[in-house]
């Protein structure tokens, strides 16, 4: 930021020394033979026409060759002084939000250290075409709505998802095949950002043993 600001000051110093040797002042001015080069008379300058005025500006910075300055304002303690008050008004890693677009207040900080976890139960009241699914949420935010529901399948992709869950995080499926392994896990949405427990697998009861 030193290295900045310096270049900063430098650039206003070029700046003003050209305005300064181009124009000087309109109470003492003197244009000599560049005066035919701009492209701007003295009328313009007593008149103060400002798109002459503008034409013969940039017409002079275009032909610009080189500028020798005084340094020493470089060397001057005080320049070296100079230092980067800069103030982080968010620390790193804490900008933004996970989603901008929803209401304030909505995506507080996840209380237990941050973390929000998905603990998914054993399947009850397991039959040959179904089981009742549970789980259990701890490190929520209060007040952020939250959309739930349970993954399964016959393969660890768990293709198949059941309705959105209101209440209980509880679900009673009914359209599983006898005598098959199956897949399930909860999911848990809050602020369009999913959370998942571990897949855990269970069987149906048999279509002849019952087992």
């Amino acid at each position: 930021m030193k290295s900045h600001t310096k270049k900063i000051i430098f650039g206003v110093v070029i700046f003003t020394a050209i305005v300064a040797g181009t124009y000087g002042t309109k109470d003492n001015v003197s244009f000599g033979s560049d005066l035919s080069q701009t492209g701007v008379t003295a009328g313009d300058v007593a008149s103060g026409s400002a798109s002459s005025l503008a034409s013969g500006f940039l017409s002079t910075l275009l032909a610009i060759q080189g500028i020798k300055l005084n340094t020493d304002l470089f060397s001057d303690q005080s320049f070296g002084l100079l230092t980067d008050n800069t103030y982080e008004l968010i620390q790193p890693g804490n900008e933004g939000r996970p989603n901008p677009f929803a209401p304030i207040g909505s995506d507080a900080t996840l209380s237990q250290g941050g973390a929000l976890n998905v603990s998914f139960a054993a399947p009850s009241a397991i039959t040959k075409t179904g089981a009742t699914f549970g789980a259990t949420i701890t490190g929520a935010p209060s007040k952020v709505t939250m959309t739930r529901w349970f993954e399964y399948g016959s393969t660890p992709q768990v293709a198949s998802k059941t309705a959105l869950i209101t209440g209980a995080f509880t679900k009673a499926v009914t359209d599983l095949e006898p005598g098959t392994t199956y897949y399930v896990r909860a999911v848990v949405e809050i602020n369009k950002i999913k959370y998942s427990s571990p897949i855990k697998s269970f069987r149906t009861l048999d279509l002849v043993t019952g087992n």
